[in-house]
């Protein structure tokens, strides 16, 4: 038979094995969608605005009345509470109806116009980041204005031309430039990460089931003849490689075609670009997936194991903490899981949208890490085979 062949008949078994076995075929062409899109439409409204808030105003000024105007005007916040104290703003934050307190103090306005510096102070439900950080942005943006206001009023009672005060008010001109994201929203910031991670776990998951299935039903060797040679052991890989490999470029297509687009989530980047890049992380997995197999000799071993480091898999991917400031031990194993590199350069191409030119260096990266679990899995399935050879019929 020819290597092809070989090729072609490994790809076939595999793929009738995956639609065979209910658990894999729903996890990989059910589970795998709707996990996406419902973690995509969790986050779909992107920013959290309009968090409740309480003002404690002890001023009962116009000037104090004025900020809180401003803050209530911001798009992050909303002014929904005014308590008399500071123990029942609190009592309010307890509860749960506010995510933050601001307290006006009763010199306020006083310092003000003696030209001192009153405080305004701010409390911060920093239990979520999100409600901290748009709390925060709106207090921190209202005086920044009312300050700016009030040092322009200041220097045209001097005589000072409004153009003259507000070039010296605003000495430096800063111009920022958001290459992308410029709302900081949580589904475009997570998603594209979570997409990888979801098709990464659940082809792992996958391979372990149908591996360890056949491992405990002795089934291992006798599933696949072409494992008798050499040659036979790398056209069973990559037959079996292949098939994994289809799975998946069903899954981005879906979220590249349907899910991202349907909530908004930008793509910027050419997509045969996003699909060569995706080819040896695809592969990558699909590898580590049949490497690790030896250690699966129970159907349940996978799920049990697949499970357990899926946390440490999503923590070294870079989400939820840079990679760049893990110890270093974890930096240097991180590098072995496809997804991190794959993770990096996803977002850079369909988010960043540079070209695949801009990031080869992730690239060559990503098929030196196929090579590796390509290499561990010849030697893993070609030792197995001469270990049980005499099993073979």
């Amino acid at each position: 038979m020819r290597r092809i062949s070989r090729v072609t008949y490994a790809y076939m078994q595999e793929m009738k094995r995956i639609i065979s076995d209910s658990a894999v075929w729903a996890s990989f062409f059910i589970i795998s969608i709707i996990v996406a899109w419902a973690y995509t439409y969790v986050y779909s409204y992107e920013v959290t605005n309009d968090v409740h808030i309480a003002v404690v105003d002890e001023c009962r000024t116009s000037e104090s009345r004025q900020l809180i105007r401003m803050i209530n005007a911001t798009e992050q916040v909303s002014v929904s509470e005014s308590p008399s104290d500071f123990d029942a703003a609190r009592e309010l934050f307890y509860q749960g109806k506010v995510h933050g307190i601001v307290v006006i103090p009763r010199d306020f306005s006083e310092k003000i116009y003696k030209k001192m510096r009153p405080s305004v102070s701010g409390y911060y439900d920093v239990a979520y980041f999100i409600y901290y950080k748009q709390v925060y942005k709106a207090v921190a943006t209202s005086i920044a204005y009312m300050n700016a206001g009030i040092e322009l009023k200041g220097l045209t009672a001097q005589g000072v031309s409004n153009h003259q005060a507000m070039n010296t008010i605003k000495a430096i001109n800063a111009q920022t430039v958001t290459l992308f994201n410029p709302n900081g929203g949580y589904a475009t910031f997570a998603m594209p990460m979570v997409y990888l991670l979801i098709i990464q776990t659940l082809l792992l998951t996958g391979i372990g089931l149908l591996g360890g299935t056949q491992r405990e039903k002795k089934e291992f060797l006798q599933n696949h003849y072409t494992v008798r040679t050499i040659r036979g052991v790398i056209a069973t890989l990559l037959g079996k490689a292949g098939s994994y490999l289809t799975i998946a470029l069903l899954y981005i297509t879906i979220v590249l075609g349907i899910i991202m687009p349907f909530f908004d989530i930008p793509q910027r980047a050419k997509l045969i670009d996003v699909y060569l890049f995706m080819l040896p992380f695809f592969l990558s997995v699909a590898f580590m997936g049949l490497f690790l197999i030896r250690f699966f000799k129970h159907r349940e071993d996978a799920v049990m194991t697949i499970s357990f480091t899926s946390i440490p898999f999503l923590i070294l991917s870079g989400i939820s903490w840079p990679v760049e400031s893990l110890p270093k031990l974890l930096q240097f194993l991180s590098q072995f899981i496809p997804s991190t590199t794959a993770i990096k350069g996803f977002v850079s191409l369909t988010q960043g949208g540079v070209a695949l030119t801009d990031i080869h260096d992730m690239y060559l990266k990503m098929w030196l890490i196929c090579l590796f679990y390509f290499v561990l899995c010849v030697f893993f399935f070609n030792s197995y085979r001469k270990k049980n050879e005499n099993e073979l019929v």
